[in-house]
């Protein structure tokens, strides 16, 4: 929370980082900013774009879950690393 110095006003600032990250790797992939994509690691959905929140999918889904309520929605993969993995 901010405070404001002159008048004591208090602002509170709100991020939406799951949307954010699904719309980095919809950049990274050429997908469509209308189209719903979510971001699967494992076995469950991570993060997803608006248009997949608006279709009814939610974070901890799994893809067979996401593709029952939204059968259009993009997904999309991430690595996973192990603490032993090289990463270059």
């Amino acid at each position: 929370m901010l405070k404001s110095a002159a008048n004591d006003t208090r602002y509170v600032i709100l991020i939406d980082m799951d949307a954010y990250y699904a719309q980095v790797e919809m950049k990274m992939h050429q997908i469509p900013k209308d189209k719903p994509a979510a971001v699967i690691q494992w076995t469950t959905i991570i993060a997803l774009s608006y248009p997949a929140k608006k279709a009814g999918v939610k974070r901890g889904m799994t893809a067979h879950e996401v593709l029952e309520v939204c059968p259009d929605c993009i997904l999309v993969h991430v690595s996973t690393f192990a603490v032993s993995d090289e990463l270059a």
